[in-house]
């Protein structure tokens, strides 16, 4: 699925299914898990005239704050978005 604009000049969003089974992830592969993700998004996070203003806390901080139990909970919701069937299916294989 392209994230490219649509005929009615919208962005299409990828879905999440299968996300724990698609790494590398980034733009650019950056990164090889989503632990990593979540860990540049807590920390990684860089200023920038375009940045997201979403990632820029009341303080300033920069970033996505979220605790150990919070990280954890979202890796087992993503992990639960794996459809291990349909992995299998060869009628699906490359």
């Amino acid at each position: 699925m392209s994230t490219l604009p649509d005929d009615t000049g919208k962005f299409r969003v990828p879905s999440l299914r299968n996300v724990a089974a698609t790494s590398p992830y980034m733009h650019n592969g950056k990164f090889k898990t989503l632990e990593s993700v979540l860990d540049h998004y807590a920390a990684g996070v860089k200023d920038s005239p375009t940045l997201d203003p979403l990632l820029r806390q009341p303080d300033g901080t920069l970033g996505i704050l979220l605790s150990a139990d919070e990280k954890a909970k979202l890796i087992a919701f993503l992990n639960a978005l794996t459809d291990e069937e349909f992995l299998r299916d060869e009628r699906f294989a490359q």
